[in-house]
């Protein structure tokens, strides 16, 4: 199952946001559909009885917005030197798209209204958008093209601590003329005071009032900031590396060279990779060790 303890929810119908905590407990309706398999899907339709959009859009959303790895619901507000890598990976498809034909899907936000960093559908290509410098113009370049609606892939994207953006589809990274090899350089220097947050669900572009539904299903997400991040499509990775990479995690943290926020979040992450593993009986002193950590993290 998906890890919701670093997410809030905000559904179309009033742009009501969901709190961490009621997230949690089990929350669910129409815009937001818990499956029997455990994956989530996110349903924003632009016309329908208090559809609405958020202060500063005009289009409707079932998106979930980052918040902190204590799970107190306070939004979670980073900067990219807080960490070596900041990470977001899922695993979905893209069900059904409005009469534009786009949605946004991934996204780093910012304090302003121009994300440095959005992944988009648009028909049957999907592009991260970038702006390189704060409220700049964007760049479009292309992730995967020929897409079909329903069609389940992975895509991941990371920023380093020096504003390099890397992304992968399906494990693959790729590279293009402008995405390099070494990642998208950001001007971090217009960013100085800028801080962020991932997002991740579906976020419609067509306005409300219009015509569609943007649909999508996410069988994985997660989210790290630090040197510790573990992609979400790798399962059944051995025990020992498992176990040593959580001690490694709570390690780092009582040698004060992590953050409790990035310890917190690796080890969710890792906690995700445990539940890739086939027996209860290795699944169980993991979990065990993972929650012990994470107690005394909290404390």
């Amino acid at each position: 199952m998906i890890d919701l303890s670093l997410w809030n929810l905000t559904v179309p119908a009033g742009a009501k946001v969901i709190p961490t905590k009621t997230l949690n407990a089990g929350y669910t309706d129409q815009f937001f559909v818990r499956q029997s398999d455990g994956a989530l899907t996110f349903i924003a339709p632009s016309s329908g009885e208090n559809i609405k959009s958020t202060k500063n859009s005009t289009y409707p959303r079932s998106e979930l917005r980052e918040t902190l790895a204590n799970g107190d619901d306070k939004e979670a507000n980073w900067k990219a030197g807080s960490a070596d890598l900041h990470s977001i990976e899922a695993t979905l498809s893209v069900d059904e798209l409005p009469a534009s034909k786009k949605a946004i899907i991934g996204q780093i936000h910012g304090d302003g209204n121009h994300p440095p960093l959005k992944i988009q559908i648009t028909g049957t290509t999907i592009y991260a958008q970038l702006r390189r410098k704060l409220d700049g113009t964007e760049d479009k370049p292309k992730l995967l093209t020929g897409y079909k609606l329903g069609e389940q892939f992975t895509y991941r994207a990371e920023v380093s601590k020096d504003g390099k953006a890397k992304f992968f589809i399906n494990g693959q990274q790729v590279v293009n003329d402008t995405l390099p090899a070494d990642g998208y350089q950001f001007d971090m220097a217009s960013y100085a005071n800028d801080t962020w947050y991932f997002k991740a669900g579906v976020y419609s572009q067509e306005k409300v009032g219009g015509t569609g539904v943007g649909r999508t299903t996410f069988s994985a997400l997660t989210v790290c900031h630090g040197a510790a991040a573990v992609p979400v499509a790798t399962v059944a990775t051995p025990t020992t590396t498992l176990a040593d990479q959580i001690v490694n995690a709570f390690n780092a943290w009582q040698a004060g060279t992590v953050s409790s926020h990035d310890t917190l979040v690796a080890l969710n992450a890792l906690s995700k990779q445990v539940a890739g593993l086939a027996s209860d009986k290795d699944r169980a002193p993991l979990y065990a060790q993972i929650n012990q950590y994470k107690a005394q993290v909290q404390k």
